[in-house]
Parts: C-alpha cells; structure tokens; sequence
C-alpha cells in the first residue's frame, strides 16, 4: 500500500466561554429535585405480576431531605424523608406496570412523581424485576438543556427467533411540562395510545400536541429493532428505552429485560471508556450516532497489554454499530459527533449506559440492590455486585479514591488499575474493576465514591450478577451542554490511521494539536468545525 507519511495540525481558538472545562465538576447533572418516572414492560408484565417494581430514593445532602411520591395524575401524594447514607425504598403499584399487550385498557395515566418539596437533591435509582428476568436505570432528573432542544434516540436490540414480536423493544415518554408536543419517527413498526390504539409505520412521524404533564406514551416494536428511533419534544421529557426480554446474542437462551433512560442529544459526548465486565467471558457494546457522517474509532487493550483490538467506520444519524469484545478488554471510543454508548451484557443481558469522559463528575452515591424476597413464590435473589471506576490519563495520579459503604469506610488501596490506549498506543484512561465486601444478606444499602483532588473525575459503573438475571447502570454522570469542541474529520477514513487529538482546554481558549498517518501519495482532505458557547458553528474551509 506504499510508504506511510505522518501529519500533524495545531489549531488555537479563543471562544467566549469554554463549558466543557475539565476542570468544572459542577453543573446539571442525575442529582436532582423533580423526577417523572414509569414502568416499562418487562416480559411477563401482565401475565404473572409477582414482583414489585421498586425505586429507591436517598440523598447526599447534608440534611433530610422531605419529598413526595404520587401515583397517576389523579393520585393522592405520600411524604418521605431522605436521609443521607440511606435508602427509602418505594414499592410500585402492580397496576402502574406497562402492559405493552393492552395499552388501550391502560391508558396513558401511569406516571410515577418522585419530588423534592423543598428543592434540594435527590438521587433515584429505578429497579424493575420479574422472574429471571431484571435491570436497573439510573433516574434523570426534569432539567432544561442550555440550546432548549430535546432529541432523542432509542437503543435497543432485535427479537429472538422464539419470541419474535412477543417480547419486544420498547420506547416509554413520561411528559414533564402540560402543552408538551412531541413527534415519534420510529425504526420498525410500532404501536401506541393516542387515545385510540394507533400504528406508526417505520420511518413516519407521527406528532402528538400540548400532551398533559404526566401522560406516559409507550411505543411497542411489532417487531426488529428500535435502536435509532427518534424523538423530538419542545419541552423536557422523560425518555426510557430497551428491550422487554434481550437475547445478546440471539441464539442466547439467557433472556432479561434491556432497561435505560437516556439523555437528550446535548449531552452526549465524544470519548468513552467500555470497560470488561468481571465473572464473564465477554461483553458487546453498541453505539448510536446523533448525526450524519460521524467518524468512529474503537481501540482496544487487553490488562496484560499485550493484545490490541482496532477499528475504524463511519455512521450516519440514527445508525449503530455493535461488537462483541473479548474478555478483560478495555476499550476506548472517540468520534467526530456526539455519540451514546452502552455496555451490553452477555448470557444474561443488562444495558449499561456509559458517561462519556467530558460528564464524569468525581463524587457519587450508589444504591444496591441485594436480597429480593418478592412473590408469593419465589427464591430469594442474592446479587453479587461489582463497581468499574474509569479515571482519566491526566488525573490518574493527582486524586485520591475514598469509599464508603453504609458509613463504614472501605480500604480501595489494593484496587488494580488497567491502563488503556488510543490507536497510537497512548494511555488515555486507567480502568479498574471493584468487588465491594457487601454481605449477601443485605437488603440494599448505600455505597459512595469520592474522588479527590484538583479538577479530578471519575466514572463509576455499577452491575451485579444473580442466578438467571442481572442489572447495570451508570453511577451518576453531568448532564451539561458539551460545547467547545473542535474535531478534525478524515474525508478519506479508510486512508487515514492513528487520529490522535491532544486537548488543552482552559477557561477562555482552547488549543488541539491532531495527528495522523496516512498512505503515501494520498491527498487527505479535513474540516475543521467547532462551537462557541452560544451554539454558533463556524466551519474554516476545506485544506
């Protein structure tokens, strides 16, 4: 193919005002004081209905904090008080469950209102079960996105050859504001409740107008994939999506409902680490763009660093990618265009979001959920849980990690941390994973990860495997306006390798050096785009 020759730019911008500073761990992020909640459907909703869904509440505010928890519209609202260090648990309604099979009988008024009467903080973590069959989601709170646009996209998987329009993928809205209007484009057929049962053919977009705070709209895959449906509102609302029953891969016979809420399009982000998941022997990961033309490489280190994985493709809007990676792999992502990213475990299946790099934040309050002694009939369900922390290459050995579970401070000194690698072999991250001394016989309790140290964050995923199911979710990430950045795409990618970028972020400039290597005798193409804080774009030309 020729001799290889090397290229490299450095570009300096002066922006009114640089919001993703790594610097800042401040902002909007999953705290917060107005939470609309559903349940979606998990594979036997409306069938058996032995298990509970629950959602638990705490806080990490210094004092209680009062709030309220209202079923339906019409409900009456019941007070609790948040405690820091520990948890209130709230039992669902059997009735609140989504019944993807009857969402006329249903209706749309099954919200779940979790409020702060007083406005402080509180962190809520959804927990929806059924017979071998469980996943967890971190709750988001109701929040305004600095540019005031509510994009969305489903992730999902397909259906098993068995259950094949059965157990399906799924989209659940929850609206936050009254005279909310939103509009539906889905990726495979699907039906809803606009009052009368309605079918939305792929592809088309379906509108619904000054929908009532509150009204929960559940749309249902005939059958496919959802991944790539998108949504669109001029107000906030909540968006959860997944799989009632996921087989990953199809031909497993491990099935477990796929459970997330997702954030709005602002807040995706354009570096990640996919960290291996203890106790199995692989993991898959998927990715959705949020826009045409989106550059993607995945480079890949084993812990002995001794293997290397990569790859490089492109997506349009919409699209994903999905790879199964090998055991004790650590990968890292980086695109040209927002993108979300979520973990998907093998044999028996959760979906865990993961932050991306620019929305860790370095303190969190994690809940975990342990011995479920729910049902008339049913076993008792003994998790056993892991924690994977992610900190990035520059604040790996200015910070210092601090435990604590139920109060009692844990030792993290013999924790082994992974270093993983861009495709020039860099280090841009160090990995670890965590098995907490958690006894088996614990309900639930609370766990808290506080990373120390000037501008340090931290990302922390949290999973727990049990016989015949298991859940994910991420411990907590910012959900902040990504703006500042300035990314250089290869026009050519197939003749373009090892795109390094080197940041240098502050808090009225931002510098990017980018280089690359590419076949010799090739003309390589690039643009240059970036944001200012106020959302303008400004492209250079072509060179």
């Amino acid at each position: 193919t020729g001799m290889m020759e090397k290229f490299k730019v450095t570009l300096f911008f002066l922006v009114t005002k640089i919001l993703l500073n790594a610097n800042q761990v401040i902002g909007i992020d999953n705290r917060g004081s107005e939470f609309w909640l559903a349940v979606p459907p998990n594979k036997v909703a409306g069938e058996r209905n032995e298990f509970t869904p629950l959602f638990y509440v705490t806080t990490d505010e210094d004092t209680p904090v009062p709030f309220i928890v209202r079923f339906r519209l019409t409900g009456t609202p019941s007070s609790y008080m948040a405690t820091k260090g520990e948890i209130v648990k709230i039992e669902i309604p059997s009735e609140l469950k989504i019944k993807h099979q009857d969402l006329t009988g249903q209706g749309n008024d099954v919200s779940i209102l979790i409020n702060s009467t007083d406005g402080r903080n509180l962190i809520v973590c959804g927990h929806n079960e059924e017979t071998s069959s469980t996943d967890a989601f971190l709750a988001l709170p109701k929040f305004e996105t600095k540019r005031g646009t509510y994009e969305y996209y489903a992730l999902s998987v397909g259906d098993s050859d068995q259950f094949a329009g059965t157990l399906v993928g799924f989209v659940v809205i929850v609206i936050n504001e009254d005279n909310t209007d939103i509009r539906v484009t889905p990726t495979q057929n699907v039906v809803t409740f606009f009052g009368i049962n309605t079918l939305i053919f792929a592809g088309d977009t379906r509108r619904r107008s000054r929908a009532r705070m509150g009204e929960v709209f559940t749309f249902a895959a005939s059958s496919g994939d959802l991944t790539g449906t998108r949504v669109t509102a001029d107000k906030p609302i909540t968006f959860l999506t997944g799989h009632q029953c996921g087989f990953i891969p199809t031909e497993n016979n491990g099935c477990d409902i796929l459970l997330e809420q997702i954030p709005p399009t602002e807040t995706w982000g354009f570096q990640f680490v996919v960290t291996p998941l203890e106790t199995r022997e692989g993991s898959g990961f998927k990715l959705v763009a949020s826009q045409n033309e989106t550059f993607v490489q995945v480079s890949c280190n084993n812990e002995m660093n001794n293997s290397v994985i990569s790859k490089m493709f492109t997506l349009d809007v919409g699209k994903s990618y999905f790879e199964i990676y090998p055991k004790s792999y650590w990968c890292f992502v980086e695109s040209n265009h927002p993108l979300l990213v979520a973990i998907i475990s093998l044999a028996d299946p959760f979906l865990l979001m993961v932050p991306p790099l620019e929305q860790l934040n370095n303190n969190y309050t994690l809940v975990f959920t342990q011995n479920n002694n729910i049902g008339s009939d049913s076993e008792a369900v003994n998790f056993v849980p892991y924690i994977n922390f992610i900190i990035a290459a520059e604040y790996y050995n200015n910070g210092n990690l601090e435990l604590t579970y139920n109060g009692t401070t844990l030792n993290s000194s013999g924790i082994e941390f992974f270093q993983v690698n861009n495709s020039k072999g860099n280090i841009v991250a160090y990995g670890a994973s965590y098995k907490p001394p958690i006894e088996p016989t614990t309900e639930y309790g609370v766990f808290t990860a506080l990373f120390t140290g000037e501008g340090s964050t931290l990302g922390v995923l949290v999973y727990a495997f049990a016989r015949n199911t298991a859940y994910g979710y991420p411990g907590g990430m910012k959900l902040d306006y990504i703006s500042g950045q300035i990314v250089i795409k290869p026009i050519q990618p197939s003749q373009v390798q090892g795109v390094t970028v080197t940041r240098n972020i502050t808090d009225e400039s931002l510098s990017l050096t980018v280089s690359w290597t590419a076949v010799s005798g090739s003309r390589i193409n690039y643009t240059v785009r970036y944001s200012t804080s106020n959302g303008t774009t400004t492209e250079p030309p072509s060179g």
